[in-house]
């Protein structure tokens, strides 16, 4: 009964390797600098399916770990699935956070313009077929929305999760009191560099 346990066993685990590298799709990582219209450089992260195939591509343009080799970067848990559905996913840290040159300037109208730079890079890419949306929450949320503003070309869709549309009232003086801890403590640590993550 052992031997016949042992025999089951194997094969099991023989079965489940293969299934399991059967669906795991191979990726091709990089990482760099892209550069914005003003001359800035942003880091940038890609993970795409391996291969010469070109593929829609999705930006997460946030401060966090967006543009590091993190993984855990607010939309990481989706990657996977992304990847096996054919998307090369960019991941971009806003001017001043991470790896990035510039000025941690909040919300303001650059992280637009540079998010338009980050779109128009994906587009031109040889592994891009040319139609970039972006994916992102709360801050990746909220570049998405100054992103578009800026109208790119080659962005076909926004799916902001978590957004405010007005930072003054919800965000900086929520009920007409200053919200201090988030306002200064956040910025600070984003102007700080708190959040650079990326090891090259």
């Amino acid at each position: 009964m052992g031997a016949v346990r042992a025999v089951l066993l194997a094969v099991t685990a023989v079965l489940v390797s293969l299934v399991c590298a059967a669906g795991a799709a191979a990726t091709v990582h990089t990482h760099g600098y892209l550069t914005t219209r003003d001359g800035t450089k942003l880091r940038y992260d890609v993970l795409r399916p391996d291969g010469n195939a070109r593929h829609p591509v999705l930006v997460n343009y946030e401060g966090y770990a967006a543009g590091s080799d993190a993984t855990d970067n607010g939309v990481s848990v989706y990657s996977d699935r992304l990847l096996k559905r054919g998307y090369a996913l960019v991941g971009v840290s806003v001017r001043g956070t991470g790896c990035s040159e510039g000025v941690f300037d909040p919300f303001a109208l650059t992280m637009g313009r540079d998010g338009a730079d980050a779109v128009e890079w994906a587009a031109r890419q040889p592994w891009s077929n040319g139609r970039v949306g972006m994916i992102g929450i709360s801050f990746g949320a909220i570049t998405q929305l100054l992103t578009a503003a800026d109208r790119p070309p080659h962005l076909r869709a926004v799916a902001p999760d978590s957004a405010t549309s007005d930072l003054y009232r919800d965000v900086t003086y929520p009920g007409g009191v200053l919200e201090y801890d988030f306002t200064f403590a956040w910025t600070g640590d984003q102007k700080a560099g708190g959040y650079a993550y990326a090891t090259t």
